[in-house]
């Protein structure tokens, strides 16, 4: 027989309750891992768990009674280092399909793709801020960069 267990109330940063009416988005790995820190911790400063992780450290023992506050801004940051922590040809492919799917580029695959999300990869926390980061890449005026 399953054991379940109520978690403490997820509150808004101005400590009013959470709702769908404060644009909450989920982010696949990175809010599951989020959502998991709000009540519970593992004894040590580590922040980010794959779900594996998190199966295997989780305990009801650990859980904390206390409302959690939702940050988007730490969501936003959690969403990054899952985006990173990705194999490169995963999120080369997500990025390149997205570029591919906005009408930014005209291929999703390729060496381009491949270096410009090798270089923009670590300003990225959420697959759209790919797109102002290439857009801003390819506006770029290099040749007035250059010294003489």
């Amino acid at each position: 027989m399953p054991f379940f267990a109520h978690v403490s109330l997820i509150l808004a940063p101005d400590r009013s309750k959470l709702s769908k009416r404060h644009g909450a988005t989920s982010v696949g790995q990175a809010m599951v891992n989020y959502m998991a820190l709000f009540d519970w911790g593992d004894g040590t400063e580590n922040e980010f768990f794959t779900i594996e992780k998190l199966v295997e450290k989780l305990s009801i023992r650990r859980v904390n009674k206390s409302g959690a506050v939702f940050y988007s801004t730490m969501l936003r940051y959690m969403n990054g280092q899952h985006l990173r922590a990705l194999l490169f040809e995963e999120l080369t492919n997500l990025i390149g399909e997205r570029w591919k799917s906005t009408g930014l580029l005209t291929e999703s695959e390729g060496p381009f793709i491949d270096e410009a999300v090798q270089l923009l990869k670590d300003g990225i926390d959420l697959v759209t801020d790919s797109d102002t980061a290439l857009s801003n890449l390819l506006s770029c005026r290099v040749h007035a960069t250059l010294s003489r």
